[in-house]
């Protein structure tokens, strides 16, 4: 322990250890920041209101993005989440109406 982390004014405690709360874990308050930007398998699994069992399944067959540093844990980045629910949409039936007329025409009308 430093010796300016020992509380050196009574009944002021906090005045001399909390300068050392971040002088001894530095690394620990950066995880922190740059951790905002990841979610749990519980917080993902609740911010695209899905069940950790069908997460689960998605992570097993590798169809959403995902990390595990230490081989155990998975993380999700929020913005990959949010590309991710971006590249499964469904198109409008009057889009495939269009896509096909318009396959129908470059084509002459015939069947594939």
């Amino acid at each position: 322990m430093h010796s300016e982390c020992r509380p050196s004014v009574a009944g002021l405690p906090g005045v001399a250890v909390e300068p050392c709360i971040y002088r001894s874990s530095p690394a620990k308050h950066t995880q922190n920041i740059n951790m905002n930007n990841y979610l749990t398998s519980g917080e993902a699994a609740g911010y695209l209101h899905i069940s950790m069992s069908t997460l689960y399944k998605l992570t097993m067959r590798r169809e959403i993005p995902h990390y595990k540093p230490t081989g155990k844990l998975c993380y999700f980045n929020r913005q990959e989440l949010d590309e991710w629910i971006s590249r499964n949409r469904i198109a409008t039936t009057e889009e495939i109406n269009n896509t096909a007329s318009e396959y129908c025409l470059k084509n002459g009308g015939r069947r594939a």
